[in-house]
This record gives C-alpha cells, structure tokens and sequence, in this order.
C-alpha cells in the first residue's frame, strides 16, 4: 500500500510539473505572438504612410505632366501649323513663298 501511495505521488508529481512547464512555454508563445504583431502592426503602419507618400508623388507628377503638355500644345499647334503651310508650298510649287517663311 505504501508502494502504491510513492508511484500515485511520484506520478502526480510528474504530472503537475509537466503541466508547469507546458503552462510557462505557454506563456512565453503567447508573449512571443503579441510582440510579433506589434512588430507587424508597425510595419503595416510604415507601409501605409509610404503608400500614401507614393500616392502624393504621383499626383504631383500627373500634375505636372499636365501642365508641361498644357504649355507645350501651342507651341507644338504653331509648328505643326507652319509644316502644313510648307507642305502646300511645296506642292504649289512656290520656292519664294518658302524661302521668305524659311527665313
């Protein structure tokens, strides 16, 4: 009976240490899980403020862009516009017409 009562003990006594162990590594998984995801949670952070830069930048340049083509369609109109009249002079055939636009 003794002999019994020392295995019931020893068992037991293994057994609640076990439980000990597997609650402490328990314990540290889940500390190690929160600090992950605050490190992601700082991370997407991060990325959303860069997103946000990107999407400001390239607003910028569609902007400029924008105003680059805007000041540049005239100029752009007038040659084409000259190259026009050229193209019908040499057709026409009229080389003094052509000299005195050519300069």
């Amino acid at each position: 009976m003794v002999l019994a009562s020392l295995i019931i003990l020893i068992f037991t006594s293994f057994f609640l240490l076990r439980v000990r162990q597997l609650n402490n590594q328990k314990i540290l998984l889940e500390k190690s899980v929160a600090l992950k995801t605050i490190e992601l949670q700082n991370k997407n952070a991060a990325l959303e403020e860069r997103q946000h830069h990107i999407e400001y930048l390239n607003a910028s340049k569609d902007k400029f862009f924008s105003i680059i083509a805007h000041d540049l369609k005239n100029p752009f109109n007038a040659i084409i516009g000259f190259s026009e009249i050229l193209q019908d002079e040499i057709k026409s055939g009229d080389t003094a017409k052509m000299e005195n636009y050519t300069g």
